[in-house]
């Protein structure tokens, strides 16, 4: 069906790139010496997630990433312990344009933009927040990152997405730097923060 061709379209875009050879064949070389562990495979593949997510910035800096959907990461762990499933990270190629041009251009540079998979990793809180209007759950992860303001970086999510290709993904909806407002009272899941 089209879930396998859409898979095999992302998985076939992968394997083209040379970040998924280079790393294939040390991991390879790795297993079979069994010099790997569980957290050198996941130090390994956020290495990759890394890479190719600087890379797919790169390409929508040049005007040449093609995709709607741009790949950020697996899902980190420490998001699957408040209960997100194990799916591709994306962000929609409109909601990169609105954190790098839009709204708040300069706030967040294309060197702090590629920083956020290793941040997704190591959050500073992630808040389960409100249901968005289509029944999906959302998380609202705090990053140890800075914007050029030095606003801390919000990152809020929406879970087990089925994009339009039919895949399901737990999908970045923005990045945005928060300062700390002495008026404004956050409500999220049941906690309120000042």
């Amino acid at each position: 069906g089209e879930n396998g061709e859409v898979l095999a379209s992302v998985v076939n875009d992968f394997e083209e790139s040379s970040t998924y050879h280079q790393m294939a064949g040390e991991y390879a070389r790795n297993v079979l010496s069994g010099k790997s562990t569980k957290k050198d495979m996941a130090e390994r593949q956020l290495d990759a997630d890394e890479k190719s997510f600087a890379d797919s910035v790169d390409r929508f800096i040049a005007g040449k990433e093609k995709s709607p959907m741009v790949r950020v990461m697996t899902t980190p762990l420490v998001l699957e312990l408040t209960g997100a499933e194990g799916l591709p990270v994306e962000i929609a190629k409109t909601d990169l344009e609105k954190i790098l041009n839009g709204k708040h251009a300069g706030d967040k540079t294309p060197e702090i933009t590629k920083q956020l998979p290793r941040a997704l990793t190591n959050p500073i809180m992630i808040f389960k927040s409100y249901t968005g209007p289509n029944g999906e759950e959302r998380r609202v992860v705090v990053v140890d990152l800075k914007d050029s303001n030095g606003a801390t970086i919000v990152v809020p999510f929406e879970l087990k997405v089925t994009t339009r290709k039919n895949y399901e993904i737990n999908r970045i909806a923005s990045a945005m730097g928060r300062r700390k407002r002495s008026r404004r009272t956050y409500h999220m899941s049941g906690l309120t923060v000042n």
